[in-house]
Formats: C-alpha cells, structure tokens, sequence
C-alpha cells in the first residue's frame, strides 16, 4: 500500500464519522473524471446527486496547502464552492471563491452542514452594498475605515487587524456627544456595542449590560474590580454576564471562571413578641436634668414610639415645673414628698413597707396621688405670688 492509499484509508474512515456513505456514488465519487480528462481524488454531492465540494487527497508526508492550484482548478471545473485538502493527518477546508486561503479544520463537514453553506451563500448580501448607519458611525475616517474592511472581508481576509487613533473629550463638540451616545446606549434598543477609553471604567451603571470585552491591561485590582463592576448589576432576565479577556487581566487579578453555585436560602425563624420597653435617657455622667429627661417607648425592633401630642405636653410642663423646684433651695424638702417627680414607687426599696402601711397597693397610689396634688397646687401657688419669679407660659395655662 503506497502512502498515498493509506492517507485515503484514513480519510475514508474520517468521512464516515461525519455520516458520509462511502459506497453510495450519488453522495461520495472517486476518481471522478473532469471535462479536462483529469481525475478529482473525491467529490462531495448533495442529497440530489449535485456536486458540493471536492476533496485533495495526498500522502502524509506532504502538506496539504501544496494542492490548492490543483484543488482550484477541479472545482472551477464542477463548479463547486467548496475544496478539502487532506493528508489523513490534517484537513484544510477552503472556500475559494470568497477565501483567500485555506484554513485547517478539525475534520470534514457532514452533507448537512455543507446543503446549509450553499443555502446561505444564495442569500448572502455583498457586504459593499450595505449601507452605513450615520446615526451610530458619522466621522469620514470611521467611514473609510469601513469600507477597508468591507473590501478586505469581499477580497477573503479572514483576521483583520484595525489600528486607529482614538480620541475622547478633546473638546466641547467630542465630549457632548459621548454623553449623548451613552445615554442612547442605556435608553434605546441602538447602539448595543460600546467602545470607549478611560470613559466607563468607573461611575458608568448600566445593569443591562450582559458582556464586557477586555483590551486594556491593569495591574490595579481596585481600577479591574470597577471595571468589572459595570456588568455584575442585577437586572431583569440577566442570570449571568460574560467577560472576554483579550489582555490577561483576569488571569492575573486571579478571577474564577467558574459559575458560582447556589445554596438552599433559610427562613429565619419570627423573633417572639415582646411589649415594649420603657427607658430613661441619661447624659455621659448619669445626671438627671429635669430639664432634658424624658420616657421614651422603644418597640421590639428597637425603634422609638412616640407619645401623643398631650402626653408630650404633660411631660414638658411636669419637666419645667421640677426646674422650677430645684432652683429654690428653701423648698427642697417637699422634693421628697412629690411622688410625681421622682422614680416609679416600684423602684424605691421601701416600696415593700409602704403597700404594708397602707394595706394595700391601691390605697397607696389613691394616698400619693392626693399629696401629689396638693404639693402641687401648693407650691405653684407660691411660684405666682412670689414678685421675681419667671413662670413659663404653659404653666400659666396649667394655673388658669
């Protein structure tokens, strides 16, 4: 067996992994004659016996590429688009009609994937003919760059290397429309691609973004963490966002590709409910001001609770009063017996004794509501008809 026959062995046996039927004359030929009197090694038809592509082979030990005149010439002949070059090693697949060259592929394509080529060839638009939206490209240079590429894509260039000088916020006229076009990018269906230099890296918040294209390198982690910042927005109908890194620097800040898992949320368990909670606010030194001492009411969750309009006022008038009352060192012995100004009797140690001595907690608090009183009617008696007193006006309210 001669190289050449082996290298067909193998290429035989590649064929059938992509569901060609080797025996089958109306989907694969060998040594199909040409009008020429040559001879096509293999050629290729659709389900209706019609020629798609043909197939080069050589032995091993010789490049494929070294057969694309040949190839060339046998598919100008059939009129096919489409040309494999194979050594049993390696396959190039080239469409030389539209491709400059050959580009290796893993292994051949099956008849569907080549009835799917020629079917989209059919429709397929000049790229020349398409005309520029001025909306998204309005510059002459953007332009000519354009169609450069149009030219070079036409020509069957497949990797394009585009170099251009790239200017933002050079003045009044640049920078306004670089806001205008990223507020059309955030509001508006077009444009959907956004390029930009040192613009977007931070205080850019658009969570409708879905993938981020990598081309500048940081060595900062808090400048990469920003930037990558701009797609990690929760949004509707956004489960993940994609990063392209064209630079490394995902690699070299140590970000995981891999998605991050989920796990089973927990109900908290309902706090109990408690009643609220009644405290004294004191100063940094644990002294009372009557002036600025007050109950407050604080709920289960911490929060404060308000007091009704009167019960503030009753507050603010019963405060004032025992300013009032201390000022005055003469009437500091009644402090004592004025229930209303001082701790609840339940905080006293001799609470135990007093229920005792009065038979009784109601009696108690009937007994010192009734001193209260008359301390009280007493002593704000005295605070009128004393000349260089200064009564606040809602304890002249309280008086009338």
């Amino acid at each position: 067996m001669t190289n050449e026959a082996f290298s067909r062995v193998k290429i035989d046996a590649q064929l059938r992994d992509q569901a060609w039927e080797i025996t089958n004359t109306n989907a694969v030929r060998f040594e199909y004659v040409l009008p020429d009197r040559t001879k096509a090694d293999y050629v290729l038809c659709d389900r209706n016996g019609r020629s798609l592509a043909v197939v080069e082979a050589k032995k091993a030990a010789t490049n494929p590429a070294e057969a694309e005149d040949q190839a060339k010439a046998y598919a100008a002949q059939l009129k096919v688009p489409y040309i494999f070059l194979a050594n049993g090693n390696e396959i190039r697949f080239w469409e030389w009609q539209t491709e400059a060259f050959p580009r290796p592929v893993k292994t051949f394509f099956s008849r569907g994937d080549l009835e799917r080529r020629a079917a989209t060839a059919q429709v397929k638009r000049d790229v020349l003919s398409v005309e520029i939206d001025k909306h998204i490209v309005e510059r002459d240079y953007q332009t000519d760059c354009i169609d450069a590429l149009c030219r070079e894509i036409k020509a069957g260039r497949r990797k394009l290397l585009v170099e251009m000088a790239t200017v933002s916020g050079m003045g009044d006229e640049d920078t306004v429309d670089g806001m205008t076009k990223i507020k059309r990018f955030k509001k508006e269906t077009f444009p959907q691609i956004l390029v930009s230099v040192n613009m977007l890296d931070t205080g850019f918040d658009c969570p409708e973004v879905v993938s981020l294209v990598f081309a500048r390198f940081t060595r900062s982690t808090i400048l990469y963490q920003q930037m990558r910042g701009r797609g990690t927005r929760k949004s509707k109908g956004k489960p993940v966002f994609t990063m392209f890194d064209f630079v490394g620097v995902t690699d070299f800040h140590g970000d995981d590709e891999a998605v991050g898992e989920g796990c089973i949320v927990m109900e908290s368990k309902p706090r109990p409910y408690s009643e609220p909670r009644k405290l004294l606010s004191l100063d940094v030194d644990d002294h009372i001001d009557p002036n600025t001492r007050a109950w407050v009411t604080i709920d289960e969750d911490g929060n404060l609770v308000f007091p009704e309009a009167t019960e503030q006022q009753q507050a603010q008038v019963g405060a004032r009063f025992e300013a009032w009352l201390l000022a005055r060192e003469d009437e500091q012995t009644q402090l004592s017996a004025f229930p209303v100004l001082v701790p609840p009797l339940a905080a006293q140690e001799n609470f135990r004794r007093q229920v005792e001595a009065v038979e009784g907690i109601g009696a108690l608090q009937k007994a010192a509501a009734k001193k209260a009183e008359a301390t009280f009617r007493s002593l704000l008696a005295r605070a009128f008809t004393d000349p260089g007193a200064q009564v606040h006006p809602e304890l002249e309210e309280v008086h009338a």
